[in-house]
């Protein structure tokens, strides 16, 4: 029986190219769920306020498997909180008697500043973002079967039309005023992947069912803050006026 997947979060950056994967392989019937419609994206669509319970649950109706993509960060920050704690409880609501699997994606971000981690390292958030990505878990794994439900920590991603992230930060300083400011000495190691890479992991685990529990995804590109303006400023042959702190 072919399944029917939804993609919370579809319009945007990860989501656009899980369902891109899932077309091509014609694996399942693939529906976009989010609050716009990327009319760049051939599938069909529905408008989805996870904020909403009562619209989150009539419309996770019927599906088998759910791919949430949905609580990125967001300026203000509170429209993120708001989506990882009162999204993801919707959510779990919409799950907890259901026999639909979810694909939660979340980040490593919340191990915090470690040399090394696996899937039983003890959390460290050290953001708002990932100590709101770890309370999404939580809420998840205490609601959900647990069978029901993956969970894959992302690396950092990166490729085009990126709008959010240090890569696209870069790039829109490239093209302004070649000021860059962060909040760390530069010298911060991050593990990076190209986005259709994580499209591609997350197409797999979708086809395993017994792939459930916490998972690590780890970027085979790892480089530090520094190293990768240095990789901008050859690329583009500019330079950058920077700001560690």
């Amino acid at each position: 029986m072919t399944k029917q997947v939804i993609v919370l979060g579809g319009s945007g950056f990860l989501g656009a190219q899980i369902i891109d994967r899932f077309r091509k392989s014609k694996s399942a019937i693939i529906t976009c769920g989010d609050l716009f419609q990327n009319k760049t994206i051939d599938c069909s669509f529905k408008k989805i306020d996870i904020l909403n319970r009562t619209e989150t649950v009539k419309n996770l109706k019927g599906f088998d498997l759910v791919i949430n993509c949905i609580g990125q960060i967001t300026s203000p920050f509170n429209k993120c909180l708001q989506l990882n704690s009162i999204g993801i409880n919707n959510l779990a609501y919409a799950l907890e008697k259901s026999k639909a699997r979810v694909i939660h994606l979340s980040s490593l971000a919340v191990y915090g500043s470690t040399e090394i981690c696996n899937e039983k390292t003890a959390l460290n958030p050290e953001t708002n973002y990932a100590t709101a990505k770890a309370y999404a878990e939580f809420l998840l794994r205490f609601k959900v079967n647990e069978q029901n439900v993956t969970i894959l920590r992302l690396p950092n991603l990166y490729g085009g039309n990126q709008k959010k992230g240090i890569c696209a930060y870069i790039m829109k300083s490239y093209r302004s005023d070649k000021k860059l400011t962060f909040n760390n000495n530069g010298t911060l190691s991050r593990s990076f992947m190209h986005v259709q890479d994580c499209a591609n992991i997350i197409h797999s685990v979708s086809a395993r069912y017994d792939l459930n529990g916490i998972f690590n995804v780890a970027g085979s590109e790892i480089f530090s803050i520094k190293e990768i303006i240095k990789k901008f400023e050859a690329r583009f042959n500019v330079k950058f006026e920077t700001n560690f702190s």
